[in-house]
């Protein structure tokens, strides 16, 4: 049972990280420009609240713990605070981004409208995109700022030893290239295609190992038998 090779970011999704796009199309080849602003002029940036968890509160409060290193809720959580002490506008609203700025783990993740609604700890800092941004799909933003290179640049920008953190203002410094709304779409497609034969790919190998150590076990019991 063979393995599905492992697939890496390609040309179409990595270029998008500098100032222009290659799109490759049968033996054409194209090259788009792509506009590069600050995030600070994309959106707005405002800092989670410090907040004591109550018994019967009705929504949720988000804190660094309950993801894992790729920006993933661990479990269900539940509503730990209450509204009536939240200011509305700390309310995650669908489209907004939260961003881990303290500690290791400085991923970007997306709130959508199917989520309960939450509201973030210190740990982030909420991106909540500006109203003439609408060619600007903030699942984009998501995946530009938890890419590799994107990373390596915001750690520069990271201070503190015993807690590291980012500031708001070097947060809205870092520039963002957009390229145009169906190319966004177009990328997010292919990191979703990826994201889905990886994880064939990891199920694939679960199973050989399985069945390698089946075919060992067999092997054992038929030499107990013969002696």
């Amino acid at each position: 049972m063979d393995s599905l090779p492992k697939l890496t970011k390609i040309s179409v999704v990595e270029s998008v990280l500098n100032k222009f796009l290659v799109i490759g199309y049968g033996n054409l080849l194209f090259v788009r420009m792509v506009l590069k602003k600050k995030l600070s002029e994309l959106f707005s940036i405002m800092t989670g609240l410090n907040l004591r968890p109550e018994k019967n509160g009705d929504i949720i409060y988000l804190q660094s713990q309950n993801f894992d290193e790729n920006g993933i809720l661990k479990s269900k959580l539940m509503p730990e605070v209450s509204r009536m002490n939240v200011n509305e506008q700390y309310i995650l609203r669908p489209d907004d981004i939260i961003f881990a700025a303290k500690g290791s783990k400085n991923f970007a993740a997306l709130f959508e409208k199917r989520n309960d609604p939450a509201v973030p700890s210190t740990t982030f800092f909420i991106l909540r995109k500006k109203s003439h941004n609408v060619n600007l799909k903030s699942e984009f933003v998501v995946w530009y700022l938890n890419q590799t290179q994107t990373q390596i640049k915001l750690k520069k920008y990271i201070t503190g030893s015993s807690i590291q953190s980012l500031t708001k203002k070097e947060l809205g410094n870092i520039y963002i290239s957009i390229p145009e709304f169906k190319i966004q779409e177009l990328i997010l497609k292919i990191e979703t295609k990826i994201k889905e034969l990886n994880q064939l790919n990891s199920k694939l190998t679960n199973l050989r190992n399985k069945f390698n150590q089946q075919k060992f076990n067999l092997q054992k019991l038929s030499i107990k038998v013969i002696d």
